[in-house]
């Protein structure tokens, strides 16, 4: 454990850019050695990626930046349809 730390920002090199989904046994071993919050990052093509890694509770958060740039999806299409999942996200 990183003594002082608040959350930490982990990214699947393997899956980073490649949107093809959040690296599933990356997730499984952080979720079964957390102690703080966790936020993911590398992989993620579509919100059903986001989707399922929090309904698998695997991590806190999630972090994305492929999907925006390569893809159709907005930052509010990608909100509305977490929040219409009922998954907590920021409203700003």
């Amino acid at each position: 454990i990183i003594n002082g730390a608040g959350e930490i920002l982990l990214t699947s090199i393997e899956q980073d850019g490649m949107m093809s989904g959040y690296d599933e046994n990356f997730n499984q071993i952080i979720e079964n050695h957390k102690k703080i919050p966790i936020i993911i990052n590398g992989g993620c093509g579509k919100p059903e990626d986001m989707l399922n890694t929090f309904e698998k509770n695997y991590v806190d958060a999630v972090c994305a930046s492929s999907i925006f740039f390569y893809s159709q999806y907005s930052y509010s299409d990608i909100k509305n349809f977490l929040y219409q999942n009922k998954i907590n996200v920021r409203k700003n």
